[in-house]
């Protein structure tokens, strides 16, 4: 059985905003396959998040030539 705990940073005296802390609880190979999972799917968030600024840029240029 798989348990992940998402824990905020304050928790473990972080010193800034926004930092958390996650925890697994699960058979190496099982969490490096789901940390591999994890790193395809941020791989893709990062793409797309480049697809809509460069949507949104090019958009703001049509604009600008109307």
């Amino acid at each position: 059985m798989l348990v992940v705990w998402l824990a905020m940073g304050a928790s473990f005296a972080s010193e800034k905003n926004g930092n958390f802390r996650i925890t697994f609880e699960t058979p190496r190979e099982e969490l490096k396959m789901g940390l591999e999972r994890l790193i395809n799917v941020l791989k893709d968030a990062e793409e797309d998040m480049k697809k809509l600024k460069t949507a949104r840029a090019s958009d703001k240029l049509v604009l600008l030539d109307e």
